[in-house]
């Protein structure tokens, strides 16, 4: 990862304990107005790209099957032919696989327009349609803004009927980030809970917290992730082995 501006001292030998805080909220070592602006414009310029538009194609296996990588493709072509260097994206599902292929158009100030059952075909009429501001037939707006009037036959995502009664918290990036890009990871919020944990929490607050909290694997039984750890730590040895279930064998758990 690149250091934030020419006073961090961060790298990979000595990384500084502060990288994630400066990357997301600005500058934690000095107060330099110009840094934190200088994190403003790599933020934009690594999610929009140096024309300010960011389209991001749905190519997870659903999208796939409905045919993502050939719209991936037409897009491609199509920016080629305009000379339009946008940022076209692949992204995972948001879920709604039954409208696949899902696309999603983003300029910075705007809110970000998906248009969903995208096909090849349909592709430079849809490129040419955002252009022009004309929304009509997209699926869903993903967030208001203040300052554009909304189309009143385009509902917002979350009002959605498979959406509106959905609370996201570990998946809510699903879908809208490059899930290959560490730096889109960082600039969506991801390492701050460890970062937290790592500075402000000791083993047994985490613990606590994750007991607390409910958390339950994934699996048949369902065991309590809290009560797992904490007789983890209770085991008195100078070695400890930590196993990672990476299978995707078992329907739905999508372990990790």
């Amino acid at each position: 990862m690149a250091t934030c501006c020419e006073l961090c001292t961060h790298s990979n030998i000595q990384p500084c304990s502060n990288y994630i805080l400066c990357r997301t909220t600005g500058p934690v070592c000095h107060t330099q107005k110009e840094c934190n602006l200088a994190r403003q414009d790599a933020v934009s310029w690594n999610l929009f790209g140096e024309t300010g538009l960011r389209i991001t194609v749905g190519m997870s296996t659903c999208g796939l099957a409905a045919g993502g990588q050939q719209v991936y493709v037409a897009f491609e072509t199509e920016l080629k032919k305009l000379e339009l260097p946008a940022k076209l994206v692949r992204v995972g599902c948001m879920g709604a696989c039954y409208a696949e292929v899902l696309v999603e158009f983003a300029k910075p100030g705007h809110a970000p327009v998906v248009y969903s059952h995208v096909t090849p075909e349909r592709v430079p009429a849809l490129l040419q349609s955002y252009l022009e501001e004309d929304y009509s037939g997209a699926f869903a707006l993903r967030t208001p803004t203040v300052s554009e009037k909304r189309e009143p036959d385009i509902l917002l995502l979350d009002e959605i009927d498979f959406f509106q009664h959905q609370v996201r918290n570990v998946i809510q990036h699903c879908g809208l980030l490059d899930p290959e890009s560490i730096t889109e990871y960082i600039i969506h919020g991801g390492y701050c809970a460890l970062t937290h944990v790592l500075q402000k929490m000791t083993p047994d607050n985490v613990i606590q917290t994750v007991t607390a909290s409910g958390l339950r694997g994934r699996g048949g039984a369902g065991f309590p992730t809290g009560l797992k750890w904490h007789r983890c730590r209770q085991v008195e040895s100078d070695i400890k082995y930590l196993i990672c279930n990476g299978d995707e064998g078992d329907p739905a758990p999508f372990s990790r």
